[in-house]
């Protein structure tokens, strides 16, 4: 049987990193989002207050849970995805409409009624998702770094882990080390922001 996990390495199910890679057929759909971007923030927001159950997971984009998460669904080209929302699923990788679309199916009523615009064909759909998409900013403005998800909500997200750095110093012969902590804080652009 082929392995169905190309970026896992260790037995337990962790990369070389100590990473795990999602599984969206073992551990549920994984939105990921442009987390500098209010709009989407707001959306996953949203999502996180009329989800029916608890079973969606979250990334920024551009961070590497995100790249892990999509190089185990197979995406070699990242370039070629929408740079706003994507849903991982067990069904595959869905953009555009087809994910907000797909995503309202995790949505109690009356939200998840809006599964039904399925039926607008979708280069109408995706016309209608990429001025949406491409006037975000402008509209509802950016943020700097990703936004941090409330408490209850944290173990919903794949961030990058906190790591701490030690460097020493030698101040007047004696040797001084300061340990920084980074937080789990994920930059839009995948960096870990302090």
């Amino acid at each position: 049987m082929p392995d169905k996990h190309p970026m896992r390495s260790n037995d337990d199910g962790s990369n070389e990193d100590g990473s795990i890679t999602p599984d969206p057929e073992r551990d549920g759909p994984v939105l990921l989002f442009d987390g500098v971007c209010n709009l989407c923030t707001a959306s996953v927001r949203f999502v996180l207050a009329n989800e029916r159950g608890h079973e969606l997971r979250f990334a920024p984009l551009h961070s590497p849970p995100a790249e892990r998460v999509l190089a185990n669904a197979g995406v070699v080209d990242t370039s070629a995805l929408p740079d706003s929302m994507t849903l991982v699923d067990a069904d595959g990788v869905h953009t555009c409409s087809g994910a907000a679309l797909r995503l309202c199916r995790h949505l109690r009523a009356p939200w998840r009624w809006f599964a039904v615009l399925r039926i607008v064909p979708r280069p109408l759909r995706d016309a209608v998702y990429r001025v949406i998409a491409k006037h975000r900013y402008r509209v509802f403005g950016k943020s700097e770094t990703c936004a941090l998800p409330r408490p209850g909500d944290l173990e919903r997200f794949l961030v990058t882990e906190a790591t701490a750095e030690t460097t020493t110093e030698t101040t007047a012969g004696t040797k001084v080390e300061t340990t920084t902590e980074t937080t789990g804080e994920v930059a839009g652009d995948g960096s870990t922001a302090s």
